[in-house]
């Protein structure tokens, strides 16, 4: 068995939309409030933007050659402000791997390869969101060292801007 990464390429756009719409799938019927259950989850123009630049990147794992995760990175600055220590970062926008390839090593695979290239351009920190309900991907993240650095909290308001929206999953 044979597991390569590499960065994905303008014919590469199919095979990551197909990879993200399953983990839209997980997210919107989690919090169907918050995601949206549509198979319009990756533009061209948005996925175009991580081609050809040094700081952005989509990185594709080819299990047998076949699309089995994939990973878009960003590479960041602290904001300008007094109250931040200027320091060089990545974040991890997006990341998943099909349901048919877990377990078999590749998500720890991708993350490493993403560490790879966050110490290219010169990060110094890996970051990324995990939604509390996804407890699996919380405690997989933790296992390669990944630690909390901030948590956001909702307050579900009854009279809304999201009245006359789905807002079930709340809860």
């Amino acid at each position: 068995m044979t597991l390569q990464i590499r960065p994905a390429g303008e014919n590469d756009y199919e095979a990551v939309k197909a990879l993200m719409r399953e983990s839209q799938a997980l997210h919107s019927h989690a919090l169907p409030h918050i995601f949206a259950d549509t198979a319009r989850v990756l533009l061209p123009a948005w996925y175009r933007s991580y081609l050809g630049t040094d700081k952005r990147i989509i990185l594709l794992a080819e299990w047998e050659e076949s699309p089995a995760g994939f990973a878009m990175l960003e590479k960041k600055e602290a904001p300008g402000y007094p109250a931040f220590v200027p320091r060089t970062y990545t974040v991890l926008n997006e990341i998943g791997v099909a349901r048919a390839y877990r377990r078999k090593g590749i998500g720890t695979s991708l993350v490493h390869a993403c560490t790879g290239w966050s110490l290219a351009q010169g990060a110094g920190s890996l970051e990324l969101t995990v939604w509390e309900f996804n407890e699996g991907a919380r405690k997989f993240y933790e296992s390669l060292g990944m630690h909390t650095l901030n948590r956001t909290l909702a307050l579900k308001l009854p009279n809304g801007a999201n009245r006359g929206r789905r807002k079930e999953g709340w809860p």
